[in-house]
């Protein structure tokens, strides 16, 4: 029983790699970057200027001066990808990271970048 356990968790899509039989969520790859991107706070009548620090289908880092509780409601305007929601997944001194509400594709804003 334990094998046949096992072996579903090894060849599960949604699982990654099988550590002394203990299975580690996938995180999906950064792209390491320093972009503008404009941030809108939920509640804010403006935009402000951000400065994007690395990339994946799921969120993002930001560089920004202000602080919001996780969960806040936010759009990201993006090269190459146009406004994005999410939600802020953790705040400190400086720094904000965004979960997105659906998934997005790095390279798009890497290909606009780069043809720029």
């Amino acid at each position: 029983m334990d094998s046949l356990f096992h072996a579903s968790l090894t060849a599960s899509d949604d699982a990654g790699p099988v550590n002394d039989g203990v299975v580690t969520p996938r995180q999906p790859p950064r792209e390491s970057l320093l972009l503008p991107a404009r941030l809108w706070l939920h509640g804010d009548h403006c935009d402000r200027g951000v400065r994007m620090r690395n990339l994946s289908p799921g969120g993002v880092m930001v560089d920004c001066g202000v602080l919001r509780e996780p969960g806040s409601l936010v759009r990201l305007e993006m090269p190459g990808l146009g406004t994005v929601a999410g939600k802020v997944a953790w705040c400190t001194a400086g720094r904000m990271g965004i979960a997105f509400d659906a998934p997005i594709d790095p390279a798009l804003v890497r290909d606009e970048v780069t043809a720029v």
